[in-house]
């Protein structure tokens, strides 16, 4: 389970984060759509993905692999 911090319900930052991603994947998916480059949207979606998450939850990333 990943802690939202920055929001007094745990439940209201964990939606506004996977908001965000939904939001980045649907613009570059349209983008990708439109010229073709799936790949480019691969490294695009990736590279936002490691710089957003952390602006909202610095422990994010620690916390994905405690499991491994």
């Amino acid at each position: 389970m990943v802690q939202f911090q920055h929001f007094s319900n745990p439940a209201i930052g964990e939606l506004f984060y996977f908001t965000i991603v939904a939001l980045q994947k649907l613009i570059l998916l349209i983008l990708s759509q439109n010229f073709g480059v799936i790949s480019h949207w691969l490294i695009v979606n990736s590279h936002l993905d490691i710089f957003v998450s952390p602006m909202i939850n610095p422990n994010f990333y620690w916390k994905k692999f405690d499991n491994y």
